[in-house]
């Protein structure tokens, strides 16, 4: 009948402007914490200005993707779709979702967890500056976000983009920009002589600097090719289990 065989349309049409807003939302979300991060004085003078932070240079990367992937989404939701820019927001999203989850836990694994950040933050805090609230704002949404991005994913786009190649193939875009960061940081110290996490001033050998840096970019790919991809192959294997779990019409 044909009330029957409207309902998995109405059903698939509900998901996608479920995955729609949600890109939006966390696009949004993103976009403050960026303005939010933009009005907050920097701890440390830089010649690119706040861009001389990680977290600053991830938020632009993982905003980015969210517009895209909302692009693709909502033309896909309005019968328009562009295959190329979905493909790319899906394949991207592993990325995204390994900067987004660094900037996150590195924040609160060794810059907040440093005696010398929470003096900056009562710094801060003494000249009325919501400095706490706010870096808790910009560094804690993606623990909630990147889960639920890949969650939300349509499992046979995911399969197609995110796990068709090996997660080596995000290797090179992690060395690529962490080749970048690394140029960028050590200028601005030869320029200014000052680093921009205070955890870095207790660094005495070059060898303490190669192994922060290998192992925080490596930290980043694991966290996208590894974790992320993960959580893409859950959608897939429930997807799945529940296509056979369905009883086959005779």
């Amino acid at each position: 009948p044909p009330a029957l065989s409207c309902a998995p349309i109405g059903k698939m049409a509900m998901l996608k402007i479920v995955r729609t807003l949600a890109q939006f939302g966390f696009a949004a979300v993103t976009w403050h914490g960026i303005a939010l991060d933009a009005v907050l004085p920097g701890s440390c003078a830089s010649v690119v200005g706040k861009f001389i932070y990680l977290t600053v240079q991830s938020l632009y990367i993982v905003f980015a993707y969210y517009v895209l992937s909302f692009m693709a989404s909502f033309l896909d939701l309005i019968g328009y779709p562009i295959r190329s820019l979905d493909r790319f927001a899906h394949w991207a999203s592993a990325a995204s979702g390994g900067f987004a989850l660094f900037y996150s836990i590195m924040f609160y694994l060794v810059v907040y967890s440093d005696p010398k950040f929470h003096d900056i933050i009562r710094e801060q805090e003494a000249q009325g500056i919501p400095f706490e609230y706010s870096q808790h704002w910009v560094h804690a949404p993606p623990i909630f976000m990147v889960p639920l991005d890949a969650l939300l994913k349509e499992p046979e786009k995911v399969t197609q983009t995110v796990l068709k190649s090996s997660g080596l193939s995000y290797l090179p875009y992690f060395i690529a920009v962490g080749i970048e960061y690394i140029i960028v940081l050590h200028y601005n110290f030869n320029v200014n002589k000052v680093w921009p996490y205070p955890f870095m001033d207790d660094f005495t050998s070059p060898w303490q600097f190669a192994a922060f840096y290998v192992f925080s970019f490596s930290f980043v790919w694991f966290l996208g090719a590894i974790v992320y991809r993960g959580l893409c192959r859950c959608v897939v294997y429930c997807a799945s289990t529940q296509s056979s779990s369905k009883p086959k019409s005779s």
